[in-house]
């Protein structure tokens, strides 16, 4: 996403299409606003973009390049929830993280969209904890939420279940899938504590790992045994080994690589040509920067080798 032009604190935006091999550019759709989270939903051809600023999402065609936007009513000034991460389930509908005031008067809740970008019949967003909650990840009929612990919330119906206790020093940015049905996290903090953490839900366990600083996203590889994260205030993507069957974060078993500009979004794939990592910087000319590392690279090991 993009947007230059300044026009009175909001800043209208567009979803860049590129080709994935290549780079280049194929198509760049205007938007209303500023983007911030892009959901894409290719049985619907279509990508769903959250506008937080102000308080909009779109919905676009990725056939005819035409883009609706809508408004939903939350609130007003202070009160008003603001949409941030737009997460989607497997029957085109899609779930939008909110959050409302400051301070000790902050709020979040998630809510549901069908595929016509109304609110979900027998789906009630309910607040899920005090202050602002930004994750929103869907998996298997639940959408994960909580900065300051992991909620289950029902896609169906919205009910709310704590998978972990409160810890006050978490500030996780978004999960992520881990190996089997673990879960990945990260935390954006600057002040030297762990920024990754790997979760087992079903047991409570717990690990963690320290690689950089403020991350905002986090991605895992199962075929390259690979975590990814991406750290905001370091400037760079981690790549920690993590392998299928899951279990501590190794306090070693990381590398850090360098970016220009500062890194914020993040998808990882494996394909033939090994694992092939994507990242959106902000203040960079360019709007997305390729990491590909050898299909020979399992972890960490041999990553430093000449041509991996």
């Amino acid at each position: 996403t993009d947007g230059r032009q300044a026009v009175k604190g909001v800043t209208p935006g567009a979803l860049v299409v590129l080709n994935a091999d290549t780079l280049k550019l194929e198509r760049f759709i205007p938007l209303p606003f500023h983007a911030h989270s892009v959901l894409v939903q290719p049985t619907l051809n279509r990508a769903v973009v959250t506008h937080t600023r102000a308080n909009a999402f779109s919905i676009v065609d990725l056939i005819s390049g035409q883009a609706r936007c809508f408004k939903p009513a939350t609130g007003s000034g202070e009160a008003e929830f603001r949409g941030r991460y737009v997460t989607g389930d497997e029957q085109g509908n899609f779930y939008i993280s909110y959050h409302a005031g400051r301070g000790a008067q902050a709020r979040s809740l998630v809510a549901k969209y069908d595929r016509d970008a109304k609110p979900a019949k027998g789906y009630t967003p309910r607040v899920s904890e005090p202050g602002m909650s930004l994750p929103a990840f869907y998996r298997g009929g639940q959408v994960l939420t909580g900065s300051k612990r992991a909620i289950a919330v029902d896609a169906a119906d919205g009910r709310l279940q704590p998978l972990l206790p409160r810890n006050a020093g978490w500030n996780v940015y978004n999960y992520a899938a881990g190996p089997g049905q673990t879960l990945l996290a990260t935390d954006y903090k600057s002040d030297g504590s762990p920024n990754l953490w790997w979760i087992d839900p079903a047991s409570n366990a717990l690990s963690a790992i320290l690689t950089g600083r403020d991350s905002l996203e986090a991605s895992y590889v199962p075929e390259a045994a690979q975590a990814f994260t991406t750290n905001f205030g370091s400037g760079t993507v981690s790549v920690v080994e993590l392998p299928a069957s899951g279990g501590a974060l190794q306090a070693r078993g990381f590398v850090n690589i360098a970016l220009r500009g500062k890194p914020l979004g993040l998808y990882a794939r494996r394909t033939a040509q090994g694992t092939e990592v994507f990242v959106t910087p902000k203040w960079e000319g360019d709007v997305v920067q390729k990491i590909v590392i050898a299909p020979s690279v399992r972890g960490i090991q041999g990553i430093d080798r000449p041509g991996a």
